[in-house]
């Protein structure tokens, strides 16, 4: 499957190239057929685009899905192709029911249905020449009982690219008709099809009379393109020609999209379209500039189904005294033969411009007779005349009959006109009164539609004579005069609705009982019979349905039943799984006051066996429905709107009836279908609007070394993706996956980023948050990128993710210290319509508006700093004696410090359980021998060093220092070195540099199943260094021949210099070229006044025992080599000016001659860096030295005395002293 894949995808860019075979058409068929038989599982449910399947991923070129679809169960599908293509879609109906399918679009999801496919029939969608990117479709049954089961299929076909620069432009309009003024925006695609890259590539579009393009937007959410008025103008509105202008090269292959905001014209064209015509040039010139234009037309109307400026007053109980006998009602109507009915029509707002206005006053079905006049005045004087009979009128749906009215005026407000007819009616009755009216306003707007009452609403036998609200608080007897007298947006309101979490399980509302004046007040009946409230949910204008609200305790539509004497009622609803920036709810509300008692009798005797939920038996025939709620609930509930109210519908909505329409009719597809759509009247609208938000966003961070790795000081590119809550539920009652992503959170109309802010929490590391800011640090959110979140995912473009369904990572995130960290991100403007009365704030509880992220980070050092190296000689003296053994050692001190990336030191790397430092390992390293440093370093003599090799806690930030910093002192003898010495190979003495050592330190961390070892070395470059001397333990003479029985014998330590050794020029840091002599490292004390007889040796003037230089000790007795007896030696030796002169070896007992060996206490007295002996390189000297006595003499002489030094020198020049 990959392999086939990969030959695809190179099949393609092969072609891109323009490195085709003739074979190619060939190969790719057989390979296609390979493909023939893949089969995706089906994913439910498919609500939108965002939750489409792909039939066809970017790179594979058919594909087969099977799948199923009931009545109002959209399949939504996604088709991912490169441009310059052919797609065909093929569809196949395998059940005995209608298919429906939508338009095949791209890039906009399809919203209506183009067609429908007939019971076990195909149809094939063919798009010739594809743009690049993603084409939807969506299917769906018709019916309620059996689900359509089907195959869809797709087979893309790479066209052959042209051999050049071949541009191809499209422009596709977000909608299909605007309406005038209204801005609207095309989408602009320009591709190169073409095997060669285009340069300057640029738009021109020559706008239509009226329209103008918005500049700022356009501008704004594009990095790619510039767009220009023909000023040069980059701001404000245009019209006229646009240019727009690519950024760089439009490579081979390669698509570039943006969005061009443009605002319909102020007037409706007499053709009633716009045609937008764009052209794109490049260099080099296009090879097949067939396609390099593409024009757009659009509807654009000022057409508006309302009369929302007009209302109506019934006069008839205020001017016919004997109504109550000679009348009939009907809603607000009255009617019948011998009545005077009178209807007063006016503006809502007298000072309302309008023109050319015509009321209409209809029956359903239709009248028998009747005749109608009318007077009253406008802005333009008084108004009197006769109506016109109005018969066999089909605009008005069952209303056929009636009167109309024409009022030739233009531009007039304070229209006021009074409808007076009379003995109107009809046999055997009227089902229904109501008036329309149709006008244009001074904008040009054309108005048509129902006229309602001025105090409310009124259709046949349901009467509007109260309201509803729906808000957060319970209202009651205590709190009502405060919901009344504070508006929504008030301090201290109860008109609040606070930030909802798209997909919470359970969220209490409460539904308030209303009078017409929009008060609060206890809901008075006689009847016995609730009063309820429907609510579903609405856009920000409640002009737009949007869905049922469920209760979660009954899986059905959510009804709040005020009690008699009851302000408000109380439930939990699931809050829909959709995100939005600002909505609110219609509210269908149920007075039984307002119904004729045959309405209230089918709500009291409604029962649950037999009828329709909430309805009786009485909506079981047309005739006791129209009796019970009127004529126009039937035209609404049973002739329209999926017709729930027929008998065999059950009370559901039927989503294959012609009449049912997807945008307003859905909500109707439950049991409550027939009993919501009865009472759909003039919903009321929530007083508060309020946001859905997805419960929180999660952080991405691809880098290798989140979560728990990051570097403290380093930006990491994060990506985001709004989630739904972990017990988040659909609307069915089934978990929402916890990897569902809310795909309504979409801000693209401006750059995302700009919305965006942080706050930090810091943790300990027992995993306490830090309340007291004992923790150091700063986190900053770099938001300086354009970013946008399509479709719940942060995106680098409008149209989404470059790799979807994977984010982009749009914005930078660091920490300037170490530790674990959550580091809130948060949106502040999705849910800003609720500033007013939720929390603005990422807390604990679903309260709050921001939009925040709760993923937790661990930061850790970027590196060490590794500074303040200090060089020392052994215990801070003048020179250091080679030793294997290192308590002899040259000594460091160095500074080491957990840093971030920009260099700062990481405060939070100190001990303590609750911080953060971590065990590390400092390794030491000294610049071995080689020929270009002779004098620094012994020929084979390898570094012997002692560090720390094993990771440690070292005590960061302990006392005296500062966090996040640890210094390791000489004094702690914890790093040390020195030379390989051989007991039999004097070597000269040398320095070595501080330049010539290097502390590296590292700290290894594991988390995650990865590992992350922080390193930091460093190298000083001062004048400091460490002078190294071969040094021994030696007696004045190897030999004392004594004629007594007592021999002095001096110990001295030595060092060694051979003058005879010349060190060749060397060019170095340390010595810079010059010629040096071993002496040249030997101290003036030495040189005038150390020199022995002995060849290269000297005094070691200042060897200092008491400083640990090194201890001489002698074993005693001492050993007899030749003859008999007993003698003793003083053992203890200690040197000052490198000698110690009063070392005697006595001959006790026994006779003489007499030859004592006298051996150095080793190991354990006798340090081993002082041990000589030319005949091994490891063993001491056997003996150190011999003393014969041979008997009594009168003479004294060196070997008599064993001296040293010339007591009698009084010169100070340089002398070699005998032995």
């Amino acid at each position: 499957m990959q392999y086939l894949t990969y030959i695809f995808k190179k099949l393609f860019f092969t072609l891109l190239s323009g490195k085709l075979k003739e074979s190619f058409t060939s190969l790719v068929s057989g390979i296609l057929i390979l493909f023939g038989g893949i089969l995706y599982a089906e994913t439910e449910p498919n609500n939108d685009c965002s939750e489409a399947e792909p039939v066809l991923a970017l790179g594979i070129y058919t594909g087969l899905v099977q799948g199923s679809s009931g009545a109002g169960d959209r399949d939504y599908y996604s088709f991912d192709v490169p441009a310059n293509g052919t797609l065909k879609v093929t569809i196949n109906n395998k059940t005995n029911k209608i298919l429906n399918y939508s338009e095949l679009k791209n890039p906009f999801c399809p919203s209506s249905i183009s067609g429908s496919i007939g019971n076990n029939a195909l149809k094939e969608i063919l798009i010739s020449s594809t743009l690049g990117g993603k084409y939807f479709i969506y299917l769906e049954g018709n019916s309620n009982t059996v689900a359509n089961t089907y195959d869809i299929s797709a087979l893309f076909t790479p066209n052959v690219p042209s051999a050049g620069n071949d541009l191809k432009v499209t422009k596709v309009a977000n909608v299909e008709e605007a309406l005038i003024y209204d801005p609207f925006y095309y989408t602009v695609s320009v591709s190169n099809i073409g095997d060669q890259n285009a340069t300057d590539v640029n738009i021109t579009d020559t706008l239509p009379n009226g329209m103008s393009v918005d500049l700022d937007m356009t501008n704004g959410l594009t990095n790619e393109w510039t767009c220009k008025d023909e000023n040069n103008l980059t701001t404000g509105l245009a019209d006229g020609i646009i240019k727009c202008t690519l950024t760089g090269e439009l490579h081979a292959g390669a698509i570039s999209i943006f969005r061009l905001h443009v605002r319909a014209p102020s007037t409706q064209p007499s053709s009633g379209v716009v045609t937008n015509v764009i052209t794109v040039n490049s260099t080099p010139q296009d090879v097949n500039p067939s396609d390099n234009t593409y024009t757009e037309t659009t509807s654009v109307t000022n057409e508006k189904d309302t009369a929302e400026h007009l209302c109506y007053t019934d006069r008839t109980q205020f001017i016919t005294l004997d109504y109550n006998t000679t009348c009939e009602i009907k809603g607000n109507f009255y009617y019948g033969n011998g009545c005077e009915a009178y209807v007063l029509v006016r503006e809502y707002n007298a000072t309302t411009v309008l023109s050319d206005i015509k009321l209409y006053k209809m029956y359903a079905p239709e009248t028998k007779a009747g005749s109608c006049v009318y007077s009253g005045s406008t802005s333009a004087g008084p108004l009197v005349g006769d109506c016109n009979d109005l018969a066999h009128a089909t605009e008005y749906g069952s209303y056929t009959q009636g009167y109309a009215i024409d009022i030739d005026e233009n531009l007039v407000n304070h229209v006021e006109v009074l409808l007076h007819d009379s003995s109107t009616y009809n046999t055997p009755r009227i089902d229904g009164v109501a008036m329309f009216g149709d006008y244009y306003t001074a904008l040009g707007f054309h108005h048509k539609g129902r006229i309602y009452e001025c105090n409310g609403t009124s259709e046949g036998g349901v009467t509007v004579t109260s309201s509803a609200d729906l808000v957060d608080t319970p209202i009651n007897g205590n709190n009502a005069a405060t919901y009344n007298a504070k508006p929504a947006d008030a301090e201290g309101s109860l008109k609040f609705i606070q930030t909802m979490v798209a997909g919470t399980p359970s969220r209490e509302v409460t539904g308030v009982h209303l009078n017409l004046a929009g008060e609060a007040a206890p809901y008075e009946t006689y009847t016995g019979i609730p009063y309820s409230i429907i609510p579903y949910m609405s856009d920000n204008t409640c002009s737009t349905n949007k869905g049922n609200i469920i209760n979660p305790n009954t899986g059905e539509q959510l009804v709040l039943d005020v009690l008699p004497d009851a302000i408000s009622a109380q439930n939990q609803m699931i809050v829909p799984t959709a995100a939005s920036k600002a909505s609110r709810m219609q509210l269908i509300f149920v007075d039984p006051n307002s119904l004729s008692v045959e309405g209230q009798n089918c709500l009291a005797n409604s029962s649950t066996t037999g009828n329709f939920a909430r309805l009786a038996q009485c909506v079981n025939s047309e005739v006791q429905y129209k009796t019970a709620f009127g004529q126009d609930a039937w035209d609404r509930c049973g002739n329209s709107s999926g017709r729930p109210c027929l008998s065999q519908n059950n009370g559901y909505a039927d989503p294959s009836d012609p009449s049912f329409d997807p945008a307003t009719d859905g909500i109707y597809i439950n049991e409550l279908g027939c009993y919501m759509c009865t009472f759909n009247i003039q919903p009321a609208c929530t007083t508060d609007n309020f946001a859905i938000r997805p419960d929180r966003m999660q952080i991405g961070i691809t880098h290798p070394d989140a979560p728990d790795l990051l570097r403290a000081g380093q930006e990491y590119s994060v990506s985001l993706t709004a989630r739904y809550p972990v017990d988040g539920i659909y609307s069915n009652g089934s978990a929402i996956p916890t990897d569902a992503v809310v795909s309504d959170y979409t801000v693209n109309d401006h750059n995302y980023n700009s919305d965006l802010n942080a706050t930090l929490i810091r943790y300990f590391r027992d995993g306490a948050v830090d309340t007291e800011g004992l923790l150091a640090g700063t986190s900053e959110v770099n938001t300086s990128r354009t970013g946008f979140m399509v479709g719940g995912l942060s995106s680098e473009n409008l149209f989404g993710p470059t790799n979807a369904p994977n984010p982009d990572e749009t914005v930078g995130i660091s920490y300037t210290d170490v530790g674990t960290i959550e580091l809130n991100i948060f949106d502040k403007e999705w849910a800003a319509v609720d500033n007013d009365d939720t929390p603005m704030d990422c807390n604990a509880s679903r309260a709050h508006t921001y939009i925040c992220t709760y993923d937790q980070v661990t930061f850790i050092p970027h590196h060490f700093g590794v500074e303040n190296i200090v060089l020392r000689n052994h215990r801070d003296g003048n020179f250091t004696y080679l030793s294997n053994d290192l308590n002899m050692s040259a000594h460091l001190d160095v500074r080491i410090s957990a840093e971030n990336a920009e260099g700062n030191v990481t405060e939070n790397f100190r001990e303590g359980v609750l911080f953060y430092e971590n065990p590390v390992t400092v390794e030491l390293n000294v610049t071995d021998w080689n020929a270009s440093l002779p004098n620094r370093h012994p020929l084979d003599n390898a570094v012997d060093i002692k560090d720390i090799n094993v990771s440690e806690l070292l005590g960061f930030g302990g006392d005296d220092e500062a966090n996040g910093t640890h210094t390791i002192t000489y004094a702690s003898q914890r790093l040390l070195f020195n030379y390989e010495r051989n007991n039999n190979q004097p070597v000269n003495p040398f320095k070595v540099p501080e330049s010539d050592i290097n502390i590296s330190v590292a700290s290894t961390y594991t988390a995650s199943g990865k590992t992350a070892v922080i390193i930091g070395s460093g190298v000083e470059k001062d004048d400091r260094n460490a002078t190294f001397y071969f040094g021994r333990a030696k007696a004045s003479l190897d030999f004392y021949d004594v004629e007594g029985t007592v021999a002095d014998t001096p110990i001295t330590v030595q060092l060694y210099c051979s003058n005879s050794y010349l060190f060749q020029p060397v060019n170095n840091d340390l010595f810079n070229g010059t010629t040096l002599y071993c002496t040249s490292f030997l101290p003036d004390a030495i040189l005038y006044m150390g020199q022995t007889d002995l060849h290269s040796w000297w005094l070691s003037l200042g060897h200092d025992e008491a400083s640990g230089d090194g201890n001489i000790m002698l074993e005693t007795p001492p050993a007899v080599a030749l003859g008999s007896g007993t003698g003793s030696v003083d053992t203890d030796v200690n040197i000052i000016n490198g000698v110690d002169n009063t070392i005697q070896v006595r001959h006790l007992s026994g006779s003489l001659p007499i030859t004592y060996d006298i051996f150095l206490d080793t190991p354990a007295n006798t340090n081993s860096w002082l041990i000589y002996n030319a005949d091994s390189p490891t063993l001491a000297p056997s003996p150190f030295y011999k003393v014969r006595f041979t008997g009594d003499s009168g003479w004294a002489g060196v070997g008599k005395t064993g001296h040293v030094l010339d007591i009698n020198a009084s010169t100070t020049e340089r002398k070699r002293l005998k032995w």
